[in-house]
């Protein structure tokens, strides 16, 4: 219990990193122990959020007039509690709001970030609906409206899109010819999606790299796409999506880009101690018409010049087939 006490007016539910927002959103409405006591103000912090323990969620519900269930992203622990508290005696059984409140209206977030300033403000929506705010809670509304107003406000009229640093071998290795698109992949390199000048579309779910074309293809004129995956993520699951693009004959060429890191989540090295060289017997083993090792994309390499699986399926037609290559990524 992160707050607690004898009155049981507006009980709130949450866990993890909103726990700690809801303690700092009271403190900016000057709500501490002690005033919390007094309005009947009580906040349970879940140590585990599946599944919810019912005696402990039960046992804190019970003779509320409102819970609120506090949680980023998506109702997750909201269904839960709902269900345990399904069947409590009506005299018992709170209000239950969330994502919700008790009309039906949005009330918090399914997305972005909730942060103690927005759950300050949906707080003292709630408190003011239960008749709960007095003259001390009432003077701190106009500072909730001023960090909000504060915190929407850009902090310059320029924006600037996020770039590859300088030195960084991404440069280099996702351009893609004049006339050539591709799709970017999960890893620091889907930055080029973000670069008008270059032609990426956003990337689909890590180890979906390319399988995404293959639903688009047939219904486009464009016959080859370059597909950018990352070492880890090939090993991880990217060569999946590879012998999903082999086995559907389609007009990709994939992209491995070597950095012998997990760069984005803190550079541990690839499990497997997969090199460049190895990748490519790996690339044929998968069925790829064409595996080779380059510095950059070649520009003597034309997307119709690799025609093994086309003739193997009708519904490829004069389509590329997969092919693949490993621009360098070591800096």
């Amino acid at each position: 219990m992160l707050r607690d006490g004898d009155r049981r007016t507006l009980g709130i539910v949450t866990a993890g990193k909103a726990a700690l927002d809801v303690i700092e959103a009271l403190n900016q409405l000057g709500l501490n122990d002690a005033r919390c006591r007094a309005l009947g103000i009580r906040v349970l912090k879940l140590a585990m959020t599946w599944p919810v323990e019912p005696d402990v969620t039960r046992a804190f519900a019970r003779g509320h007039r409102q819970v609120l269930v506090v949680e980023e992203k998506r109702a997750f622990i909201e269904p839960q509690v709902a269900s345990l508290l399904y069947h409590l005696d009506a005299g018992e059984r709170p209000v239950l709001t969330g994502k919700a409140d008790a009309t039906g209206r949005p009330l918090l977030p399914q997305n972005g970030e909730l942060g103690p300033t927005e759950i300050g403000a949906v707080l003292f929506g709630q408190l003011e609906a239960l008749g709960l705010v007095d003259e001390p809670l009432r003077t701190r509304r106009a500072e909730i409206e001023a960090r909000l107003a504060a915190g929407s406000a850009a902090l310059t009229p320029f924006n600037r899109m996020p770039f590859f640093c300088s030195g960084c071998p991404h440069n280099t290795s996702t351009v893609v010819p004049d006339g050539s698109v591709a799709l970017s992949g999960i890893g620091c390199h889907v930055m080029a999606a973000m670069m008008p000048h270059r032609k990426h579309v956003w990337p689909v779910q890590m180890g979906g790299e390319g399988a995404n074309w293959i639903g688009v293809a047939p219904f486009t004129d464009t016959r080859h796409i370059f597909q950018n995956l990352g070492d880890g993520t090939y090993h991880h699951s990217g060569s999946l999506a590879v012998r999903a693009a082999v086995s559907a004959g389609i007009g990709i060429t994939y992209k491995l880009l070597f950095n012998d890191a997990v760069a984005m989540t803190g550079g541990q090295p690839v499990e497997g101690q997969m090199t460049r060289g190895r990748s490519r017997p790996s690339c044929c083993r998968r069925g790829c018409a064409r595996s080779w090792s380059s510095p950059t994309i070649p520009t003597n390499i034309r997307p119709q010049c690799v025609s093994r699986t086309a003739s193997r399926s009708a519904r490829a037609r004069s389509w590329t087939p997969c092919s693949a290559t490993s621009p360098r990524s070591t800096a």
